[in-house]
């Protein structure tokens, strides 16, 4: 059965208890910063002596598990080991990872930068230039003379 808060109607607006009941016993607004945590855990338990208020940092180190499983499933997700096999030694372009893990470009290059992972930079098999065409290990100039032979 998921979590549901206690909540509580007010000027038409629906607001948890919890929050409700802090912000009346400090008097004041609470903001979207400001985290309001059951001491015993227990989320119906809303007793003053059981409510504290916390920063989100302070909230996610008295509970390491949340955003890992929440009822949000996560859906863009590429292990390093995958990444790297894609990218590094199958020589695919971020762009064409994207597409095959059906993610975004800039989600990709977010984990990308995240795992640390960097291509070699590769030479041109001919001319030992850097290679534009990462696939065919060409330069510009190489690639072109082979496209125009075959054509």
């Amino acid at each position: 059965m998921p979590k549901s808060y206690k909540t509580k109607w007010i000027d038409n607006k629906q607001v948890r208890l919890h929050r409700w009941l802090m912000e009346q016993h400090l008097g004041c607004k609470l903001t979207s910063s400001d985290l309001v945590h059951h001491k015993n855990g227990d989320i119906h338990d809303n007793r003053i002596e059981n409510l504290e208020v916390v920063s989100r940092s302070k909230h996610k180190k008295l509970h390491p598990e949340i955003g890992e499983k929440t009822r949000f499933k996560q859906i863009h997700f590429i292990s390093r080991d995958e990444l790297k096999r894609l990218y590094i030694d199958e020589l695919l372009s971020i762009r064409a990872i994207a597409k095959l893990k059906k993610m975004s470009q800039p989600t990709l290059l977010r984990i990308q930068n995240k795992y640390g992972i960097k291509r070699p930079e590769i030479k041109c098999e001919i001319c030992q230039e850097k290679a534009n065409y990462i696939k065919a290990r060409r330069c510009y100039k190489c690639y072109l003379k082979d496209w125009h032979k075959k054509n």
